[in-house]
């Protein structure tokens, strides 16, 4: 019982908007709750999983966050060297089969699946940490700590932006498409082709909801270790519409499950072996009146007993390959990386 009460005592979100010199700490015990919208006018900070029919509980710390500055020193990293550490892998692999499979039959237009990797190593202790390291490396990014009743905490720090709501107008981009940092060449068509099979499922979802929906893109973005094809969208919802319906509607986007989406996310919950809990998810501010940052889980991991999961992700397409997207899955989780150790 005295372990359950410390547990409850830690429970919180803490987070920074991107390019922010400031972050928000907001303690307390969550409530559960069976669908985004159900946070209605409240203030506070939501954190709900990829598949919201299943176990695994939307949680939302209601109430008024606290503002801090950030340090403006960068804090020591709490691992020495990645070869300090035992690891372990997925079945990322045999997935791909048997998603490409799919694909390949024509079955799927796009399917995104995720890896992780395991660390044994408990870093619960050094999560404040952390998170100032992940705040000042990725200043562009949404960065938040979220603490559970069940002990686990999980850090992100994510370019993806789900929606972002303020009265009726509202921004949203479609992310999908990845190469390694750094390339100038143009991008492949792979890479279009999955780009384009988002951004039409944005306009399409948004066209249901609001009026003069409007975008910018393809541009680059550069995220870490990779950098992704963006496109920006805005639009002004009719009336009658709230931002909680749009992210609802948007919520899981091809960009981490899939075309069709409800065939799409079918197969992911049949084909991948480890539950994604939160990863792919959504995560952020509710500022009160159903003004909305929202953000999509990616480049995060889980830091849990004596375990530290970092979680990946990628889409495929019918011309996909897999040795291209084992280095993909692998490159993402470089982000998270190096927040826990020293560079060598």
């Amino acid at each position: 019982m005295q372990e359950n009460n410390e547990r409850l005592a830690n429970c919180g979100a803490t987070w920074r908007l991107p390019g922010e010199a400031t972050y928000c700490a907001l303690r307390g015990n969550p409530v559960t709750l069976a669908h985004l919208g159900d946070a209605g006018d409240r203030e506070g900070f939501i954190f709900a999983p990829f598949d919201m029919e299943g176990p695994t509980p939307t949680m939302f710390f209601c109430g008024t966050a606290e503002r801090h500055a950030l340090p403006a020193v960068m804090p020591s990293a709490p691992v020495a060297s990645a070869a300090d550490i035992v690891t372990g892998g997925d079945d990322f692999r045999g997935e791909f089969v048997k998603a490409h499979a799919l694909l390949r039959s024509g079955g799927l237009a796009k399917i995104v699946l995720s890896g992780h990797e395991d660390m044994v190593i408990d870093l619960r202790g050094a999560a404040e940490s952390l998170f100032f390291r992940a705040c000042l490396m990725y200043r562009d990014a949404f960065v938040a700590m979220v603490s559970l009743p069940n002990g686990d905490t999980w850090l992100m720090a994510t370019p993806e932006m789900l929606l972002r709501g303020r009265g009726r107008t509202v921004e949203t981009m479609s992310l999908a498409g990845t190469r390694i940092a750094g390339d100038t060449s143009e991008w492949d068509a792979k890479n279009l082709r999955e780009h384009g099979v988002v951004s039409q499922f944005i306009e399409e979802r948004l066209g249901g909801l609001a009026d003069n929906v409007r975008s910018e893109g393809p541009l680059t973005l550069n995220a870490g270790a990779v950098s992704h094809l963006m496109t920006r969208f805005n639009a002004r919802l009719r009336e009658g519409k709230t931002t909680w319906d749009a992210a609802q509607l948007l919520h899981p986007t091809p960009a981490m499950c899939g075309m069709p989406q409800h065939e799409a996310k079918a197969a992911i919950l049949r084909i991948e072996k480890t539950a994604r809990e939160y990863f792919s998810g959504v995560a952020g501010v509710a500022h009160g009146g159903g003004d909305v940052d929202l953000y999509v889980v990616i480049r995060c991991m889980r830091l849990g007993k004596g375990l530290v999961r970092l979680f990946s992700g990628v889409g495929l397409m019918p011309d996909s390959e897999e040795e291209s997207e084992v280095r993909e899955v692998t490159a993402k989780r470089e982000t998270m990386k190096n927040v826990i150790f020293e560079k060598e």
